[in-house]
């Protein structure tokens, strides 16, 4: 591997050490949650399909996931539509 790659990628691997360790950082789950409400039914597919495959890979975060998800079905004034999709999804995951 040459020099100028091999910076790069510790350059890479240094940042998200870093990113990690910061005090405010701040879960991917929390951001994508933040698309649950969108008006837009492709980004709240999406964000429903990516919460619960990071709570399929990452157990440490699938407890507040799946919390996510059911808080979101409870108290949002979503269509039927919306609340079956995020049920399908977490069958399909193994969530529910």
């Amino acid at each position: 591997m040459s020099k100028t790659a091999k910076s790069f990628w510790n350059m890479i691997y240094d940042f998200s050490k870093n990113q990690e360790n910061q005090k405010g950082f701040t879960p991917t789950y929390l951001e994508i949650s933040k698309s649950l409400n969108s008006k837009d039914e492709q980004v709240f597919e999406a964000s429903v399909y990516n919460l619960c495959a990071i709570a399929n890979q990452k157990k440490e975060y699938q407890s507040q996931i799946v919390t996510l998800l059911m808080q979101h079905m409870k108290k949002s004034k979503a269509p039927k539509s919306r609340i079956s999709y995020i049920k399908k999804m977490m069958e399909e995951q193994g969530l529910s």
